[in-house]
């Protein structure tokens, strides 16, 4: 093949159209490369991958963050004042979802609950009795939602005992409620 051949030539030389060869040309003359550069679609994204890294970082550390808390913290560290729909369509970009919250306690103790499963199974279901506390606190306002990945729990470590509440005990076995009591 010669280097001066025509359009027409090199398309049915190569089975590519002529436009798309024309196209490929026009490109090389201005770009210096056969690749064309890819159109952006849309608007350009407003947070940075950095500013999208700093909002996982914040929502790792404190999954129960409100949206107007992260778009506080985001302008005091960047200096951007976004829209709190921007932050959770970034969020949601990132596989992040509002769930319900499940809490740990943290005077909880892993292997002594797991050893008191191991005794306690040993034992027919008929001879266990169990005291099981239902509590109410007026002035407890904890968040109920968070974010979290999807398709992954969003935890956060509490303390579960806050202020003056009212206890209901009752006695639990499989035949019902044995006996309880009401305390303040």
């Amino acid at each position: 093949m010669s280097a001066h051949m025509s359009v027409p030539d090199i398309a049915a030389a190569t089975d590519i159209s002529e436009r798309t060869i024309y196209r490929i040309i026009r490109t090389w003359r201005t770009t210096g490369d056969h690749v064309q550069i890819p159109l952006q679609l849309g608007r350009p994204r407003i947070l940075t991958s950095f500013d999208v890294a700093y909002l996982e970082g914040l929502v790792a550390r404190t999954p129960d963050i409100y949206l107007f808390e992260l778009q506080e913290c985001l302008y005091e560290a960047t200096g951007l004042d976004v829209a709190k729909t921007t932050i959770c369509d970034a969020l949601l970009r990132m596989g992040y979802v509002r769930v319900h919250i499940s809490r740990t306690a943290l005077e909880a103790e892993e292997n002594k609950r797991l050893g008191f499963q191991c005794e306690v199974g040993q034992h027919p279901p008929r001879r266990l009795v169990f005291i099981d506390e239902a509590a109410c606190n007026r002035h407890t306002t904890r968040r109920q939602m968070a974010w979290a990945p999807i398709g992954m729990r969003a935890r956060r470590h509490d303390f579960f005992v806050r202020g003056i509440r009212y206890s209901v005990l009752p006695a639990i076995c499989l035949d019902g409620i044995l006996h309880f009591d009401v305390l303040t």
